[in-house]
């Protein structure tokens, strides 16, 4: 019902200039429908409420008055309702109406928004009214609408302060597609780029442009930053630069996957505290935190390629540092890793989704973190702190818990209540707890037992992801390494 009174709002459209004479839309309501609300009687085999409505009516919850939607564009800052003519409700339409309280004038609202870059505003009327002089209860027939633009309201504030390309790179062109699973480098070499369908005979690689922003998640909130187009990468060319792709030449490039990770920003005691090794200034976040951030949406970022009429991005040649390193140099970095495999929405709805189930005849499972194209976990301090967060959930109806073990040793357990008897709304508890022990010598590679026990043999219980940092030995083992000296600063604190 929402969506037809948009509709109708669409049918009349209004533009508004600042400044200038106030624009006029006539209206005319049709009221020949009746509109279905629940019984406010808490017997649910009671009928439906028929109440008196118009074509395009929201009634939202508990309104038994309709509301019409009327879309202008720009944005109105106030405006009035003109030329109104009324006409009283039949006997039977206000019996069904019943002692609701009618105000002396139709109730007008204003609403804002945006729609493809361009401000909006919505006008929201519910158009009825007791009339002052016989009491009666009247519905609104037709009426125009006077608006008057301004922009000094919250909307033309919200909008004025961004700027858009008039047109995406990708209007002109021919592009491809790259899908990027997780965190790396990749290689784009002759033949890759022949099987994406580029010219490679007759390319010029100094022309080879890469494309793609890989953002992660997109914010929920529409008033979050966001990259307004696609934006130019860097590339490494591996070649001799003659304007001709021979076999042996070839691209990289570091691309990030869909997943994420966010920083907290740093504890008062983070800032103050001490260092607690040479070149250690307070961890990043509570402890050194991070927060992975899952996109439940896609589990590929994609890249574009294209040929362009100019020479590409590439990755340019940094001078030598021209003084030699100060302080103390870094040897070690915190990694971090996580595991949720989105598998089970148990509302069927939503965006809160859980991972691997556990049951009375299937307790136990073990988790490792080199799998999802993540490299294994190697040259690991021994003797520093390793932290892993647990975060689990239960859907029975007594209490439950899982013991969480890291390579066959026992961290602790976390304990689940059960629903609550009754609760129509509940469909799990949840809890998540942080674990710290010291890596012992010699682990590779860690693995983590969760083993789940309920006082309700037909309950289940859920992983929903694990989160590990551990401190590394910065030496590259593997074909590449990704690191970062975040939790570092040189010199002394301040």
């Amino acid at each position: 019902m929402l969506l037809l009174g948009i509709l109708v709002g669409f049918t009349v459209p209004a533009y508004a200039q600042a400044g200038g004479p106030a624009q006029v839309v006539p209206v005319s309501l049709s009221w020949t429908t009746y509109a279905s609300l629940p019984n406010p009687r808490a017997n649910a085999d009671d009928a439906p409420r028929r109440v008196p409505s118009f074509k395009g009516a929201y009634h939202g919850p508990g309104a038994v008055v309709g509301t019409y939607t009327l879309r202008l564009a720009g944005t109105i800052g106030s405006g009035e309702l003109r030329d109104a003519v009324y006409e009283a409700f039949p006997a039977a339409d206000v019996k069904l109406l019943g002692n609701i309280t009618l105000p002396a004038a139709p109730a007008v609202q204003l609403r804002y928004g945006t729609e493809a870059r361009r401000p909006y505003t919505y006008v929201l009327i519910q158009p009825v009214r007791r009339n002052p002089q016989t009491g009666q209860a009247e519905r609104l027939l037709s009426f125009s609408y006077a608006g008057q633009a301004t922009g000094s309201n919250a909307a033309a504030r919200y909008t004025a302060g961004r700027t858009h390309v008039g047109t995406s790179v990708l209007s002109k062109g021919d592009w491809f597609k790259i899908g990027v699973p997780h965190n790396g480098v990749y290689k784009l070499d002759k033949a890759t780029l022949k099987s994406l369908g580029l010219p490679v005979a007759t390319l010029d690689p100094r022309r080879i442009q890469l494309f793609g922003n890989a953002i992660g998640l997109l914010p929920q909130a529409n008033s979050a930053p966001r990259p307004d187009d696609l934006a130019e990468n860097n590339l490494l060319f591996v070649g001799n630069g003659d304007g001709v792709f021979d076999d042996n030449e070839y691209f990289l490039f570091y691309a990030r996957g869909p997943h994420t990770w966010r920083a907290s920003q740093p504890g008062a005691s983070a800032l103050t505290a001490a260092p607690t090794q040479p070149g250690l200034f307070g961890l990043l976040g509570e402890g050194g935190r991070f927060k992975h951030i899952n996109n439940f949406y896609c589990d590929t970022a994609y890249y574009f390629v294209t040929v362009g009429n100019n020479n590409g991005r590439r990755i340019p040649t940094v001078a030598a540092p021209g003084r030699a390193p100060q302080g103390a140099p870094i040897t070690t970095f915190l990694d971090r890793r996580f595991y949720e495999h989105d598998l089970v929405n148990l509302l069927h709805s939503g965006r809160r989704w859980l991972g691997e189930a556990f049951t009375s005849s299937n307790p136990q499972r073990d988790f490792v973190f080199s799998g999802d194209g993540n490299q294994p976990l190697a040259d690991l301090v021994a003797g520093d702190t390793l932290r892993l967060t647990v975060a689990t959930a239960n859907t029975a109806l007594q209490n439950s818990s899982f013991d969480v073990a890291l390579n066959g040793a026992k961290l602790g357990s976390q304990s689940l209540p059960g629903i609550p008897n009754g609760s129509f709304t509940a469909v799990a508890t949840n809890d998540f707890h942080t674990f710290t022990t010291l890596t012992p010598a010699g682990l590779t590679d860690p693995k983590v037992t969760l083993t789940f026990s309920s006082y309700d043999a037909a309950g289940t219980g859920y992983l929903d992801y694990l989160e590990l940092v551990v401190k590394r030995q910065l030496r590259l083992n593997g074909s590449y390494l990704e690191f970062n000296s975040l939790n570092y600063k040189r010199g002394p604190a301040p």
